[in-house]
């Protein structure tokens, strides 16, 4: 069999979905086949409403990246759309994944600590949002430089209109 592991369909431990509807094979006849040519990795850990609230990203990350396949670690992966390709909670057997894995963006959203430790120590070309600098949340550009001063100063916090 001719089996198509970058197909945004193929799951490697299950049937994919259109195998399932229409009983089509994975292969490179497959007619609903979509090659992906890397992957794309967004963390926004939680709140659950603070994550339903940045899913606007994947319309323009589908947009930018069409040919990506979409990773999405949360602690509410119930929440996300099906844009996502793949919804992962954030659990160790999520990380050991994304750690085999590499990609050639990834967006911390998150200033959580450990959401910050890990998009350091994934295999990533290019980094948005938060990282860390001396073991400490920090911005990994000058994107993220607002969002995180508002963060730990209440007055610049107060003066964002």
């Amino acid at each position: 069999m001719d089996i198509q592991y970058r197909c945004r369909h193929f799951r490697g431990d299950v049937p994919c979905q259109p195998h399932k509807e229409q009983g089509v094979e994975c292969s490179s006849s497959c007619p609903e086949k979509e090659i992906t040519d890397f992957n794309l990795l967004v963390i926004k850990l939680g709140a659950q409403g603070d994550v339903i609230r940045t899913t606007p990203i994947l319309t323009r990350l589908r947009k930018d990246y069409p040919r990506g396949r979409i990773f999405w670690l949360t602690h509410y992966p119930e929440v996300l759309p099906e844009i996502v390709d793949h919804k992962l909670p954030f659990n160790i057997a999520s990380v050991l994944w994304l750690k085999a894995l590499d990609f050639e963006v990834g967006i911390n959203l998150d200033k959580d600590p450990e959401a910050c430790a890990l998009i350091e120590d994934l295999s990533i070309k290019q980094r948005f949002g938060f990282g860390l600098r001396e073991g400490m949340p920090a911005p990994l550009n000058s994107l993220a430089e607002h969002k995180f001063l508002t963060g730990i100063s209440d007055r610049l916090s107060q003066d964002n209109r």
